[in-house]
């Protein structure tokens, strides 16, 4: 699973380093490898999650989807409560997996996969573990902390 094309990791992880401004304050996102994962809305009981470009802007190819999470932050909460969600990813622009799958917002797309995304006892970490398409074993983990 790529959740992020290797040249947007390369490109994210240079323009990160030198990225001066940061969303604003009331905004939530996490810190990975992968760039800031960022909080775009609620869908349902679904948290719904983008990585932000270089410029902050939200890069809407991929998608993760955290079950639980939505009314966590409906009701305006700072950030999560520790446990194990499950999840899933769209990358609408892939083509990777042999099946279509349709996000809970309607959008379909070619390349998707689950997550188990824990969040540690005190909230300021998270692992996810990744798995592409409907496989059984995860092709990759990655982790994050909280932005500031």
């Amino acid at each position: 699973m790529r959740i992020v094309n290797s040249g947007y990791l390369t490109a994210a992880s240079l323009a990160l380093a030198t990225v001066v401004s940061t969303p604003a304050s009331a905004d939530f996102w996490w810190d990975t490898r992968e760039g800031a994962l960022y909080f775009d809305g609620v869908s349902g009981n679904y948290g719904v999650f983008y990585f932000l470009d270089e410029n902050n802007n939200r890069r809407k190819e991929v998608a993760i989807y955290i079950d639980g999470m939505g009314p966590q932050y409906a009701d305006t909460h700072p950030g999560v409560f520790p446990g194990r969600y499950g999840a899933f990813w769209f990358n609408y622009d892939g083509d990777n997996c042999e099946t279509q799958s349709t996000d809970p917002d309607g959008r379909v797309a070619n390349e998707w996969g689950k997550m188990w995304f824990t969040v540690d006892q005190n909230s300021d970490y998270f692992t996810a573990e990744v798995y592409d398409c409907d496989e059984q074993t995860p092709s990759e983990e990655f982790n994050g902390t909280p932005g500031t």
